[in-house]
């Protein structure tokens, strides 16, 4: 019996570990104007709220506190990123073998990202060549990003789901209040871009280690 009718993804640190490509976008970008350079472990606290966020915290960890290069970079990365997208990126181990267990099950699936939706369909179709997601929704003009649950319902929407029919997949704070914020089942993921104390903060419905652990949690 199916407890859950969908599972909703985020994209960096719950589906791939994206981790080294951010990195190397954002240092790309910074080596234009001879900023300092993140590392791979930085960008992992860094990413989350969309590029543009990303790029401000990156500013200030390289000492620019005014943020005087903001609308450069701003301007420069999306383009640059896009080469970089998929460098060193690959899936979590567990990730496609669940993916196909939803799917052999009926179940659907979709991504909630922040990143910006174009990059995220590049990135999916890297990692998951064979594999397709029944919605995708990145950061688009006109609806509020993560944690705002405004890309969530977009999904719900488009797939003729309740609330109590999803169970949404997430490595960090901001898709903990994600979820809290759209009523939905969480589970927090430690295999990504954040801690488990900083997912217990949330109260998820499930935290795992493994993607495997949440199976026989979706299906009853």
């Amino acid at each position: 019996m199916k407890k859950y009718k969908a599972c909703f993804f985020d994209l960096d640190g719950t589906l791939t570990d994206s981790a080294a490509s951010i990195a190397k976008a954002v240092n790309v970008t910074f080596d234009k104007y001879g900023l300092k350079h993140i590392t791979r472990d930085e960008a992992m606290v860094m990413a989350g709220d969309g590029f543009r966020k990303l790029l401000e915290r990156a500013l200030k960890n390289a000492g620019d506190e005014e943020l005087s290069y903001y609308e450069r970079v701003c301007t420069d990365y999306p383009e640059i990123f896009i080469k970089y997208c998929t460098y060193e990126n690959k899936p979590y181990e567990g990730i496609p073998e669940l993916l196909y267990f939803l799917r052999d099950n009926g179940i659907k699936t979709a991504v909630i990202t922040n990143k910006p939706e174009a990059h995220a369909r590049i990135v999916l179709d890297d990692a998951f060549p064979d594999y397709s997601f029944d919605y995708v929704i990145g950061e688009t003009e006109g609806i509020k990003k993560k944690p705002a649950p405004d890309m969530l319902y977009k999904a719900m929407e488009a797939l003729g789901l309740k609330k109590e029919d999803i169970l949404y997949f997430g490595d960090t704070n901001t898709d903990m209040q994600t979820a809290l914020n759209a009523g939905v089942d969480c589970v927090g993921v430690t295999w990504g871009f954040r801690g488990r104390e900083e997912l217990q903060r949330y109260s998820p419905a499930y935290i795992i280690d493994k993607p495997c652990e949440i199976k026989s949690e979706v299906i009853k």
